[in-house]
């Protein structure tokens, strides 16, 4: 038996309807970013400072076993109290979430099953409705009114526990939340954009097909009950649009970003050409969907190209995004690609960066702050100094993650991740065509998501300490942002004695 085989003998829509899997990809979405910021503060990446700008805590940079190598250290202590009330309220949240999910769902097909009265009957005689007959309460077939009013009680319950203004269920992080939300949706071209706004947003691209079926949904529950209009809330239009948002929220952010710079640094214009190659896809996947509707009835799609010629289109646009994404992901969100200009002869780190030669020094008692501050020879990637320069095109040398085989396991992951659109080319294939199929992708995109958290925010750290471009960005006391300081140029003596007292 095929991969499509088994899709289609799942009936995933009469076990989970339409506006409920939007639902529970919330609720995937909330568990997700909570274990994400539980891993994180695990493996010592500061998160509340880069997502909250709290002063950081010194000398997180070298307490890693890779780096530091003082048995005293306690390595597998939380980074912080606050982070681990975060994510346990976070978890909170989403098990509150989770629990009236599931038990709408319930009611849902109690309801419907009570308005049935065809169905299967069991070995003990009582009726049991098939998939097709629990769609019926929907208004596929039967009632129309008979289950609609479940998940329309179900969405309100949602927008409730929200936007309830009381202490409760973690007022602060869902007001944080709603707070971050409309930034990403109201700003204009001029607003300034923190990092923890790109981390929203481009979590929001990864719920992109979500927003899809977030518009379906509606359209179902209050405009086309019976299932019989596919135009009545224009969907060939909608839907492109609301799958569109979070595209066009990333857009604008790099072009608030480019204007930030006063319109020099190219890098976030490529960044904007990145998150514009998903509209085309976009485009050309709804023609596709049109043409496939038209020729179910029988009807002359009467658009400007042919099914094969849009197949064609949609295969280019699909594979220059995805390759062009990965690429990005790898060479700029991760950093883990690097080119070196590495001098023949010693020099001094740029912006008074500490190599990594000295931090294992320091890290163990040596001289090797001090060595750095005088500004003696050391073997560091990071060398800016005098001498001929070479360009070296290689691996991040600083990597915070004691492994380094996480990170080629997360660029492999990423990869495949990113080009599961190859199975459309498989003709046994076609999971798409099942809504089953649509879940498990949408849940593949939520894992590859995931993954590239945890190596932004490892990137984003190592590079305010002075360890990533650092002749594109040189590294400053004031931090990314005007944050808090980090360990780097500009660090007084106190701090420097507070990060060792830190790691002792």
């Amino acid at each position: 038996m095929d991969i499509g085989n088994i899709f289609e003998e799942w009936d995933f829509s009469g076990t989970v309807p339409l506006p409920h899997r939007v639902l529970l990809m919330g609720c995937i979405g909330i568990f997700a970013w909570g274990s994400n910021i539980h891993i994180l503060s695990h493996l010592r990446v500061d998160v509340s400072n880069l997502l909250f700008s709290s002063p950081p805590l010194f000398g997180i940079y070298t307490n890693h076993p890779r780096h530091a190598r003082d048995r005293n250290v306690n390595k597998s202590t939380p980074l912080s109290a606050p982070l681990s009330a975060l994510y346990r309220s976070i978890y909170t949240l989403g098990v509150a979430f989770l629990v009236m999910v599931l038990v709408n769902m319930w009611m849902y097909k109690w309801v419907v099953a009570g308005s049935e009265a065809g169905g299967q009957r069991n070995t003990g005689g009582s009726t049991v409705p098939t998939g097709k007959e629990m769609k019926g309460g929907m208004g596929l077939t039967g009632n129309p009114r008979a289950g609609i009013m479940v998940p329309i009680f179900g969405y309100l319950t949602v927008l409730i526990m929200i936007f309830v203004p009381f202490n409760i269920l973690f007022k602060k992080e869902r007001y944080r939340f709603l707070r971050s939300m409309r930034k990403a949706l109201f700003s204009g071209f001029k607003s300034e954009v923190t990092f923890a706004d790109v981390i929203l947003a481009d979590i929001l691209t990864s719920f992109a097909r979500v927003f899809g079926d977030l518009a379906v949904s509606l359209c179902l529950m209050f405009l086309d009950r019976d299932g019989t209009n596919p135009d009545a809330c224009y969907g060939s239009i909608v839907v492109p649009i609301m799958t569109s948002i979070p595209y066009l929220i990333r857009l604008r952010q790099c072009l608030s970003e480019y204007i930030e710079s006063n319109y020099t640094t190219g890098r976030h214009l490529m960044n904007a050409l990145k998150y514009s190659s998903a509209f085309p896809v976009i485009i050309v996947s709804a023609m596709q969907k049109s043409s496939k509707a038209a020729s179910l009835k029988g009807l002359q799609y009467d658009g400007y190209f042919t099914d094969n010629s849009l197949f064609k289109l949609w295969l280019f646009f699909v594979a220059l995004n995805s390759l062009y994404s990965f690429y990005w992901d790898i060479y700029h969100d991760w950093n883990l690609i690097q080119t070196y200009s590495v001098s023949s002869s010693p020099g001094t780190p740029p912006n008074g960066a500490i190599p990594m030669s000295d931090l294992s020094k320091q890290a163990n008692g040596g001289s090797g702050a001090s060595n750095s501050a005088t500004g003696s020879s050391h073997s560091s990637p990071l060398v800016n100094g005098g001498g001929v320069k070479q360009q070296r095109l290689g691996m991040r040398s600083y990597l915070h993650y004691e492994y380094p085989s996480f990170y080629v396991m997360a660029v492999v992951l990423d990869f495949l991740l990113r080009t599961t659109w190859i199975l459309k080319l498989v003709s046994n294939i076609q999971i798409e065509e099942y809504e089953g199929g649509v879940f498990t992708m949408e849940c593949l995109e939520v894992l590859r998501r995931w993954i590239w958290v945890l190596f932004r925010m490892e990137s984003e750290m190592v590079k305010r300490a002075g360890y990533i471009d650092a002749d594109a960005a040189p590294f400053s006391h004031s931090g990314v942002g005007g944050e808090a300081p980090m360990v780097g140029d500009g660090a007084s003596n106190s701090d420097m004695i507070m990060m060792e007292e830190w790691q002792k």
